[in-house]
């Protein structure tokens, strides 16, 4: 630490990667040794972890609170540091592919985020008419991410019963699909997360999309990296798209 005080920390190696979420909490400044196993006299760090019956007891309660998670959204009640905590426990018993769907859902968390960093007091109801922007200027987001990511427009055609088409962004991985809304508040304001669909069959996302929507949706061609220069200009619309609504909501 930055006053010379020395802690242990625990993060995951995962396919020859370090993933560590809970590196936000320590400042600018903090050095880290390298990292090693800590074993002492168990099987494995996880296990030594666990034998440490606060850790332990820490250790079910983000269990059942991830849980809930991965199938229903980040319930309100958890705080971002609590999310962060403990993960390195959890993902020891845990199958590769559900770690990478815990990752997707941060990856999501934070690229939400970002998108309502893009408007005044967070307020997504600003967004009208920058989903097709929005969609676009995120995959370089989530390319930064996973650089194996593929990315389709999704277009809906008369959303919910009236005029408006509407774009969304679906990602495919190794392990299936994400279908997400960036501008979803402007048809559902009280949504918790852009989040519409995950699962291993984009065909099964687009009949979900379908209901929640009332409306048709067509597969577009798959989408490139936009370049700095595209982002600049998708920024631009947005922004000016978001100035019109404030003043419509004035």
């Amino acid at each position: 630490m930055q006053n010379g005080t020395k802690i242990s920390h625990y993060l995951n190696l995962i396919d020859g990667r370090y993933i560590d979420l809970a590196s936000q909490q320590f400042v600018d400044g903090t050095i880290f040794t390298d990292p090693m196993p800590k074993k002492k006299s168990f099987s494995s760090t996880r296990e030594y972890c666990l034998s440490n019956e606060n850790t332990n007891n820490r250790y079910k309660i983000l269990k059942t609170k991830f849980a809930k998670y991965i199938y229903y959204g980040l319930p309100r009640q958890i705080t971002n540091y609590q999310f962060q905590c403990h993960t390195s426990i959890f993902y020891g018993c845990m199958t590769k592919s559900f770690i990478l769907k815990i990752m997707n859902k941060q990856e999501i968390i934070e690229i939400q985020k970002r998108i309502l960093d893009l408007v005044p007091n967070k307020s997504g109801i600003y967004l009208k008419y920058c989903c097709s922007e929005i969609s676009r200027l995120i995959i370089k987001w989530l390319w930064d991410y996973n650089k194996s990511y593929k990315f389709y427009i999704l277009k809906g055609f008369c959303v919910m019963g009236g005029k408006m088409s509407h774009d969304i962004l679906a990602i495919e991985e190794d392990n299936g699909y994400l279908i997400i809304d960036p501008t979803i508040w402007q048809f559902f304001p009280d949504a918790s997360t852009i989040l519409v669909y995950e699962g291993s069959s984009l065909d099964a996302g687009i009949d979900k999309i379908k209901n929640k929507y009332n409306c048709t949706w067509v597969l577009e061609k798959q989408e490139k990296v936009p370049s700095t220069l595209e982002q600049k200009k998708q920024l631009e619309i947005i922004n000016s798209n978001i100035n019109d609504n404030i003043k419509e909501f004035i």
